[in-house]
């Protein structure tokens, strides 16, 4: 059974953002005579369940709208829904930020092709597919001189042959890459040295070995990298090309590593004090073991958020709060060992007020 909870939205005169899930046609038409007046700033919708008065709500924020989320399946009315996405988009005048990627790929032309190059675009979510691999190439002349972030879903070997964004400037990128070759990625990502890009994530294919040496090497001013869903997982000798090129990074995402050789013969190795300036981390938590077994004396000053993984090599760790003289600024922990007490931990993390996804009182 459908519970609705009727929201009187003319309480709320000053709104700018709304965030809507697929709602009925009573619901959405409910709502829309509600905004009457309001002029929406950040608008997420689930247009699926009743597309004619979602859209018929979407036509009215046009003018205002910065960012929008839009999720539109094909079903019925295909082309009556093209149509109005022809209509609608031709309207906005100031779009900042576009997702897309929960929008059928048939519908994929009538949002593109008249979303004026005139809004200022800086981001923009979309999927490719074999079959539209022309799109990315359209949006980055479109919007060349506004352009910063793009987060790309694609499938297919040819698709990923054919991009390029090395030369086109784009600041942050996140890419979920499938049924691709990992050598036709990185020259996707990184053909070239690519000084723009600041922010990269992989999702899927992930290039290992030589070929991530290659990557990371052709990005030197990287401050963010997320591997956190990668198929592969890095091994000791992606962490070393991580730590002996990065060093500018400020958010590093990892899974948990797939090695088993003995950490003592780590220490040897660049490790990751390299990555002084670090702010947020993902890791299994062998890579401070090293720092343990060296007994360096370094400290994360700047590292505030870390969330503890474990692997086959990290099992036998039993206190986090063994670590506290690494991360004196640490105030968000997730992961803790098997005979840490909460008292203990709050302890050694002073500035901690979040762990395990509960604040602390």
């Amino acid at each position: 059974m459908h519970y609705w909870r009727q929201v009187c939205l003319t309480e709320f005169p000053n709104l700018k953002s709304l965030f809507m899930s697929s709602i009925m046609s009573y619901e959405c038409k409910s709502i829309l005579t509600q905004m009457h007046g309001i002029r929406l700033q950040k608008f997420s919708m689930n247009a699926d369940a009743s597309p004619v008065d979602c859209l018929n709500m979407l036509e009215a924020q046009t003018i205002s709208l910065r960012w929008l989320r839009l999720t539109l399946l094909q079903n019925s009315e295909a082309t009556l829904k093209k149509f109005r996405l022809q209509e609608i988009f031709k309207k906005f005048v100031q779009l900042e930020e576009l997702d897309i990627k929960g929008v059928d790929s048939i519908y994929m032309e009538d949002v593109l092709q008249n979303v004026s190059e005139e809004n200022p675009l800086k981001s923009i979510a979309f999927r490719i597919s074999s079959n539209d691999n022309d799109w990315l190439a359209f949006v980055l002349r479109k919007w060349s001189k506004s352009l910063e972030f793009i987060d790309l879903w694609i499938r297919g070997e040819e698709t990923v042959r054919r991009l390029r964004l090395a030369s086109a400037n784009i600041r942050r990128l996140e890419m979920d890459a499938y049924d691709v070759n990992p050598h036709d990625l990185v020259q996707c990502i990184a053909s070239e040295i690519n000084e723009a890009l600041i922010e990269l994530t992989l999702r899927g294919v992930c290039p290992m070995g030589p070929l991530f040496a290659d990557l990371i090497q052709r990005l030197p001013n990287l401050t963010k990298l997320d591997l956190g869903e990668c198929n592969e997982k890095p091994t000791d000798e992606e962490m070393r090309n991580i730590f002996c090129y990065l060093l500018n990074l400020r958010h590093l995402t990892l899974p948990a590593c797939n090695d088993e050789s003995d950490i003592q013969y780590l220490p040897a190795e660049p490790n990751i004090s390299n990555l002084k300036r670090l702010r947020t981390l993902q890791s299994c938590l062998c890579r401070f073991q090293v720092l343990h077994i060296s007994n360096l004396n370094f400290e994360f000053k700047e590292l505030k958020e870390l969330d503890i993984l474990h692997c086959g090599r990290t099992q036998s760790v039993s206190k986090i709060a063994d670590y506290k003289k690494y991360f004196p600024a640490l105030q968000r922990l997730n992961g803790i060992g098997s005979d840490d007490t909460i008292e203990e931990i709050r302890t050694s993390f002073p500035r901690l007020f979040f762990l395990n996804g509960q604040w602390l009182s």
